[in-house]
């Protein structure tokens, strides 16, 4: 009968620390990361846009969406065809999906400043 190593089992155990090693690391790694470094630009920017959407008043019409609605929709244009006398905002931002303009109404209703129409236009991709 072979006799069984010892080894073995420190191998294990040697590879189980250093597993749990480089974990415990990850997870300091990324605290440090997170306390030193700024949110992303990202989401500073929708940050920004949700502050500014419910600082401003009602308009009549809101664009919600992604970048193709904010590079193709332009509020001037839309104000100009439609006609004199009426506001229209375009929150849309890239990179921002449903949830986002989701949030961002829900954030109006509550300040009391949601559109009358809301031109909801995010790219099915």
């Amino acid at each position: 009968m072979a006799r069984r190593s010892s080894t073995s089992s420190s191998k294990r155990s040697r590879r189980f620390f250093s597993v749990g090693l480089a974990l415990a690391a990850l997870v300091v790694i990324e605290v440090v990361l997170n306390l030193a470094l700024p949110e992303s630009a990202m989401v500073a920017y929708f940050d920004r846009v949700r502050q500014i959407a419910v600082a401003q008043e009602s308009v009549d019409i809101e664009v919600l969406g992604d970048s193709v609605a904010r590079t193709g929709l332009w509020p001037e244009v839309l104000e100009t065809e439609l006609g004199g006398g009426i506001d229209v905002e375009n929150y849309a931002l890239q990179g921002s999906g449903p949830v986002f303009s989701y949030y961002l109404l829900r954030d109006q209703i509550e300040h009391g400043v949601a559109p009358k129409y809301i031109l909801y236009a995010h790219s099915p991709h």
